[in-house]
Formats: structure tokens, C-alpha cells, sequence
């Protein structure tokens, strides 16, 4: 069942846009192409790797696209547990996909805005687990600005503000099933959901020396969830360090870790639970303005209507290209 699109949705988009819409009119005129050459952002001698699990600290203006894809490595699952015997050991796999375009705009040396736009579904393999888990998209639109508070020779500290609207689709076979045995009167196998959140996090990076390079940050965001009615608090943790060869050794190769936990909708779905992500990349680092590489891990998130959290491997080639 569709709902319409109401006016305090039509509301949350037009002022979605315009604090991303107000920055780009007040930037500065007269941008020479020398500026328009950038770098990867550095502090200390060494150059970050970027990695897209973890929001970089500084206001370099930037695009980056990451595209990824993964599934669950063998789990089993309940197909009913409401009224009905419940049954065990049903084995199959669900896919994981999101792509993603991120724009940061640099307005002054302390201060940058962003848009990050992206889609992450969340899909059966067999029969089995699309009737346990469904067919579920989540496209999420952030906006907001990136700020420095503190930065040395070695270390910048960065406060951000940002705002995310969330339109998700959730195709519930199980539910459904679930809402006719239990007599609710609007059984519905498809809902469509928006979500609104607003919060800020800190950033943080150091520079130990030109071959390594360390960052954190933690997040925290309040808003309405994917259960109608209800809003919750969200969170996110994350640290990681990277290792850039190229300066030392001339070899133009960097990589990078990173750990995070989170409560993020478009990463976990499920309401009151969080997830565990951890992410390497192995990057191309010889060029100053332009960084490709591979990312793998996996993550431990939360099923619908499963009481363990899963195992899912993950892949992505991320892009990133600085403009100043």
C-alpha cells in the first residue's frame, strides 16, 4: 500500500535542500584552475588513505562513488515463530548492494558542506529467505557541514551537523503472514516508510609520521525509525589507521582498517539493535588528486525475526577525486 506524499515530507525535502542549496550561492567567485587542482588531504607528512566506512575530518572539496555488493555466509532461520509451529534449520542467502555519490563542497578552509546520497537493499537468494527476510531498499539523503575546531601539524578535530531523510521500502512476506494469523485487521506486504534524523558527530585525525595515519569518530543522531510512530536514538563508533607507501618507499600502494558499531537505519534496519562492521582497503595512492581502491570485510548485523546476527561478507571499489 502506497501512502501519499504529505506536506510534512514535501517540508523535510525542501529543507533538505536548501542547507545544501545556501552554501553553494555563498561560495566564493573567481575560482582559478590552479585551485581546482586538489590533494589528498595530509597532516604530518603522511596522506590519508580514504576509506568509506569512516567520514574524513577535513573540508577538502571532494567526489567520491563507492558501489558495493555482498551476502550472508550460510546461517539458518525461522520462517514463522507466531501462532504457529516454528521452522527451524531453513538454510538459504541474502544479498546485500548499495552505490553511493558523495559531494563535499569547501566553502573556507574551516568549513565544508555535503550531500551524500545513497541506496542499500537488502534481498533473498532462494525461496526460503526471501519468505524469512523479503525484499527491503533503504535510499538515504544526508545533508549537512563539516567543521574544524583544533588543527596542528599533526592532528585535526572536526565537528559535523547533518540532517538524513530516509525513504525505505520494505517487502514483508513473514509479516504479513504473521498480521493474518494475528487477526490485525491492515495486513500489508509491502510498506513504504519515511524516516527523518537529525544529529552531528566529531572526526578525528593524526598523522604519526609520513607512513601512518590514524582516525575516529563518533556519531550520535535522533529521529523517527522504520516503525511508524516511534523515533529512537542513533549512534555510531568507529577508529581505524591506514598505511601509505608511496613517500618512504615509492611504491604506490596504501591501505587501510577500520572497526565501527553502529545503530545507522540504512546499515542495520532493525529498531533497538546495532551492528559490527569491520572494513581493509587496498588503494592506488600514486596521484595527489585521485585515490581507487578495493574494499572487503564483513559485517554482524541484525536479522528481522532472528535472535543471532549473521555473518555478511562485503566487497566495494570505492573512488574518490579532489578538487581543492
Amino acid at each position: 500500500m502506497d501512502y501519499p506524499l504529505n506536506k510534512k515530507k514535501v517540508s523535510n525535502i525542501t529543507g533538505l535542500l536548501l542547507v545544501f542549496l545556501i552554501p553553494i550561492v555563498l561560495l566564493p567567485s573567481g575560482i582559478n584552475a590552479q585551485e581546482i587542482q586538489g590533494e589528498r588531504p595530509s597532516l604530518n607528512d603522511h596522506t590519508f588513505v580514504p576509506i568509506s566506512s569512516i567520514h574524513s575530518p577535513f573540508t577538502n572539496t571532494l567526489i567520491t562513488m563507492p558501489l558495493g555488493i555482498g551476502s550472508t555466509m550460510g546461517f539458518d532461520f525461522p520462517l514463522s515463530d507466531s501462532g504457529l509451529d516454528t521452522i527451524q534449520g531453513l538454510s538459504g542467502e541474502v544479498l546485500f548492494a548499495n552505490l553511493g555519490f558523495h559531494y563535499t563542497q569547501k566553502v573556507q578552509d574551516w568549513i565544508a558542506f555535503y550531500l551524500r546520497l545513497g541506496l542499500t537493499a537488502r534481498l533473498g537468494t532462494n525461496f526460503e529467505s526471501i519468505i524469512s527476510q523479503g525484499f527491503n531498499t533503504v535510499v538515504n539523503l544526508e545533508v549537512g557541514s563539516m567543521i574544524k575546531l583544533v588543527e596542528s601539524k599533526k592532528t585535526v578535530l572536526s565537528l559535523s551537523v547533518q540532517v538524513q531523510n530516509y525513504s525505505s521500502n520494505f517487502i514483508d512476506i513473514n509479516g504479513f503472514v504473521r498480521d493474518i494469523i494475528e487477526g490485525n485487521p491492515d495486513p500489508q506486504i509491502v510498506r513504504d516508510i519515511p524516516a527523518l534524523t537529525a544529529g552531528g558527530g566529531l572526526h578525528f585525525a593524526w598523522g604519526i609520521n609520513d607512513l601512518f595515519g590514524i582516525r575516529a569518530e563518533s556519531s550520535y543522531a535522533y529521529g523517527e525509525t522504520f516503525t511508524r510512530g516511534q523515533s529512537q536514538n542513533r549512534y555510531s563508533l568507529m577508529g581505524g589507521f591506514d598505511v601509505d607507501f608511496y613517500k618512504r618507499f615509492n611504491i604506490p600502494i596504501g591501505v587501510g582498517f577500520t572497526y565501527t558499531v553502529t545503530t545507522e537505519p540504512e546499515i542495520v534496519y532493525v529498531d533497538d539493535r546495532s551492528g559490527k562492521l569491520v572494513f581493509w582497503k587496498l588503494a592506488y595512492t600514486g596521484r595527489k588528486d585521485f585515490d581507487i581502491g578495493i574494499e572487503g570485510g564483513f559485517m554482524i548485523l541484525p536479522f528481522e525475526n532472528i535472535e543471532e546476527k549473521p555473518k555478511v561478507s562485503i566487497a566495494s571499489i570505492t573512488m574518490s577525486y579532489f578538487f581543492n
